[in-house]
């Protein structure tokens, strides 16, 4: 169940930084 979260959780920042990336350019 953590490691299920935590994936979550790296997905969703993993998600942020491609979407700063795209703004960026």
């Amino acid at each position: 169940m953590q490691l299920t979260i935590k994936k979550d959780i790296l997905d969703i920042m993993d998600h942020a930084r491609i979407e700063a990336i795209a703004r960026r350019v």
